[in-house]
């Protein structure tokens, strides 16, 4: 990465040439405008490869084959090329979406895939193109881990934050705000009310899913699967009103 792309991300994490399949646990309370980007080569004989950023924060067994996938991307070359992205909730594959755009990677050519996390949905960008997004399923708080498996070449993973669209999209939601286009409370996620109102069903079906305790937490910390013995810090402090719970089987 040169210095002037260091200077427009907060960079906390760098993974140069990985083995692949790759499976890294990411920092705690991924928040809106966190971005991981790949750089890699596509080989010779590629049939398809994939990304996914995983529900839980343990790399073992079960987060591999049955854990929940907020989003799978999924670049197949078989006929023209196509790119499809889908959501894994309960052992369930759900509806694929497919990227309507000219399929933008070709067997011995290098790419840089590019994922934003928004409050709605992920953006992705693919050799500096806006590729469109992928509405969450699953709430981003729940990820925890990204894969890379199938036929590729990985140079490259960075995880970082995204200042310069953050810096960006801020400047543009003030000129909406004083032009009277939206309110503060909107924000810029989209600003659509189909799209609005599609994501807040797809997390209330999601968030059914667990307790309501579970969700009264959500905005604190959430850890799912944690390997045994099991170590986390409290927060700044302990603090009167505070709610502990454990869920699990013996």
């Amino acid at each position: 990465m040169t210095d002037s792309e260091k200077s427009e991300k907060f960079v906390t994490k760098i993974i140069k040439r990985p083995f692949i399949p790759f499976w890294e646990v990411l920092q705690p309370d991924i928040d809106i405008g966190f971005c991981v980007i790949v750089k890699g080569r596509v080989p010779r004989f590629a049939d398809q490869f994939v990304f996914n950023f995983i529900v839980g924060q343990e790399i073992s067994g079960f987060a591999r084959n049955c854990a929940d996938i907020a989003l799978q991307f999924n670049p197949r070359f078989e006929d023209e090329g196509l790119i499809v992205n889908n959501s894994r909730i309960g052992g369930h594959w759900g509806v694929n979406e497919r990227m309507r755009h000219v399929f933008p990677f070709a067997r011995l050519r290098w790419f840089e895939v590019k994922f934003v996390f928004k409050k709605s949905f992920m953006k992705i960008f693919i050799d500096g193109i806006d590729f469109g997004f992928y509405l969450h399923r699953i709430p981003i708080q729940f990820i925890g881990i990204f894969s890379i498996e199938g036929d590729v070449e990985v140079e490259s993973v960075v995880f970082a934050r995204d200042l310069i669209n953050d810096m960006m999209e801020q400047r543009v939601k003030r000129q909406m705000i004083s032009n009277g286009e939206v309110s503060d409370e909107k924000g810029l996620d989209l600003n659509e009310n189909d799209i609005k109102k599609q994501i807040d069903q797809n997390l209330d079906q999601y968030m059914s899913r667990h307790s309501i305790v579970d969700n009264m937490v959500l905005s604190q910390k959430t850890v799912y699967n944690p390997p045994l013995p099991f170590c986390q810090p409290v927060f700044n402090c302990l603090k009167s009103g505070m709610i502990f719970v454990i869920n699990g089987q013996t």
